[in-house]
Order: structure tokens, then C-alpha cells, then sequence
């Protein structure tokens, strides 16, 4: 459902942080049901004393759970130390000591493979049903986290993406050789007919506190912005391995757009980025399934992962 978003006008007025526009998108006339002509943008919101509060209200809350996280990415970056046989040079591996008369491939080795950068996307579904990002309710929930109550949190959708972006950026940041970038996406125009992407963090843009810029409103067309942003993300990624989050609530919708067309137009899209060699994973909040869409998903029920 639609909500407050960013008209036209509001659009003009922060001209100057639009980093690019984008014509309609011609693969619409392409699909049978995707026949109208949409435009869009990026733009670097401003971050304000509001944003920042809403940043740090989601930090206390996820505090409790960015170890745990920032242990699993740690793992996938670790040095990796193996055992090498059949070398020429190291150190004498008995069990080879029978072919010393057919090879001179008796040896052991002990490797260490150095961990290889990771480049993490983060794309947060903007839409009007994320409704309810509030840095009160966020500080009240982490009382209840602080106390052992997790059980007996209260999240709204709004409230659980930013809570899990915030612990994946929280926890991603202690990690080294790893570059993230995040993003937000809803809509701009009187009708809500184009495709607003925010660029909160990463890239070209350093802003620590950047997703606190997220807030609900208006519509979400999905494959545009993942398009978009997968390859901006492709362009100014650090290194080479890839991998992309996208945070939903539900499936795409917008002005004469929705229904399997939209959703095979998003699969599509997916499917490219994967070609090219970027990890596509969905998280989905509030029960909302994305496996229509994506190879690799998680599906969330409950208030907090």
C-alpha cells in the first residue's frame, strides 16, 4: 500500500543530491502487463539529528546479537591453514616414502591461504507497508532484550529491517576486508510512478549512521531498483566476491505494476546479477516469502532472527 513518500516537487528541491536519473525503463514494453513508462532516480538523503537518533536507538537494541553475526562473518574471512601433499619440496610425508623410486612428489606442506575481500550490498524495501520506524519503540524493545525478554518484542516491519540492517552493518564494520554498501528504495512523483533509490552508506558515500535515513512511504518497484543498484554496486564494489541483501515485506507493487509480471521481471533481475557472479539473498520480514523470486532466501516470522 501507498504511503507519504516524495512528490515531484520535494524531489526538485534536493536536486543536488540526485547522483543520477534514469529514463523510463524500456523492458517494460517487453512484458504483458508492464506497459507503463516509469523513470527514476538515486539521490543522497540527508542525515539528520532524527536519522542519527533512529541509528542509535537500533544499535542498543541489536547490540546483543552483532557478536554473533560478526562471528559468522569472520568465519567466511578467516585464513584458511591446509596440509598440502604431494609436493616436491616441504616436509617428508611418510606414507609416500614407497614411490620415492616413481616420483620425487614425497612431500608435505603447510599453507595458509589469506582471506579474500568481501563486498556486501544492503538494499531495505522502502515501501508503504513498512510502516512504523520509531527510535522510541526501538529504544523500548532493547529494555526488553536488555532484560531477557526478546521474546516479547514488538516490531513493526520497518522496525525489524532497520534493526537487522543496523546489526548487519554493526557487526560487518569489526570485520576486515570487507566493503558495504547500503541503499533504500520506495518511490517519487505525484502518482508514485517512478523508482526512488536512496544511497544511505558505502561507495562513494561515507556515512556512518546512513540508515537512519530509512523511513517508509510509497511504492516498491523491485526489479528497477535492484537492477540499479546491482550494478552501481558491481561499479564501485572493492573486490571481487559479491554479496547482496535485499530486506522485504512483501511482493513488488506500484502504479500499473504488480502480479506474476512483476514478479518474474524481479526474478529476472536476480537472475542477471547472479550471472555475474553476485550472491543474491533475500531476507524476508514479517512472514512474507521470497522464494518466487530468489535461489537463496530466509524467511522470517518473528520479530527478530
Amino acid at each position: 500500500p501507498r504511503d507519504k513518500g516524495m512528490g515531484a516537487e520535494e524531489l526538485k528541491v534536493v536536486e543536488g543530491l540526485v547522483d543520477e536519473k534514469f529514463e523510463s525503463d524500456p523492458d517494460w514494453t517487453k512484458m504483458d502487463s508492464l506497459c507503463v513508462h516509469q523513470d527514476a532516480a538515486i539521490k543522497q538523503p540527508r542525515i539528520d539529528d532524527e536519522a542519527r537518533e533512529r541509528y542509535d536507538a537500533g544499535a542498543k537494541l541489536v547490540r546483543p546479537f552483532v557478536s554473533r553475526a560478526e562471528s559468522i562473518f569472520r568465519l567466511r574471512q578467516a585464513e584458511d591453514v591446509r596440509r598440502s601433499v604431494d609436493k616436491s619440496s616441504g616436509t617428508l610425508w611418510r606414507k609416500r616414502l614407497s614411490h620415492v623410486m616413481i616420483t620425487d612428489k614425497i612431500f608435505q606442506k603447510t599453507e595458509t591461504f589469506r582471506a579474500v575481500g568481501i563486498s556486501v550490498c544492503l538494499l531495505l524495501d522502502e515501501s508503504g507497508s513498512m510502516i512504523g520506524v520509531n527510535a522510541a519503540n526501538l529504544r523500548e524493545q532493547a529494555k526488553k532484550v536488555g532484560a531477557g525478554k526478546s521474546d516479547g518484542m514488538d516490531l513493526s516491519s520497518a522496525d525489524q529491517a532497520i534493526s537487522m540492517a543496523i546489526m548487519m552493518q554493526e557487526a560487518l564494520k569489526k570485520v576486515p576486508k570487507v566493503d558495504v554498501h547500503v541503499y533504500s528504495h520506495a518511490s517519487y512523483g505525484d502518482g508514485h510512478e517512478h523508482c526512488l533509490i536512496k544511497h544511505l552508506d558505502g561507495g562513494v558515500r561515507n556515512e556512518p549512521k546512513g540508515i537512519g535515513g530509512y523511513h517508509h512511504g510509497g511504492e516498491n518497484y523491485d526489479h528497477l531498483a535492484i537492477r540499479i543498484v546491482g550494478e552501481r554496486f558491481m561499479k564501485q564494489a572493492k573486490f571481487q566476491k559479491r554479496l547482496f541483501f535485499y530486506l522485504a515485506d512483501g511482493c513488488p507493487s506500484g502504479v500499473g505494476y504488480g502480479g506474476m509480471a512483476a514478479v518474474n521481471a524481479t526474478k529476472m533481475e536476480v537472475k542477471k546479477l547472479e550471472r555475474k557472479g553476485v550472491m543474491m539473498i533475500c531476507l524476508g520480514v514479517s512472514g512474507h516469502n521470497p522464494k518466487t523470486m530468489f535461489t537463496n532466501s530466509i524467511q522470517f516470522t518473528g520479530n527478530f532472527p
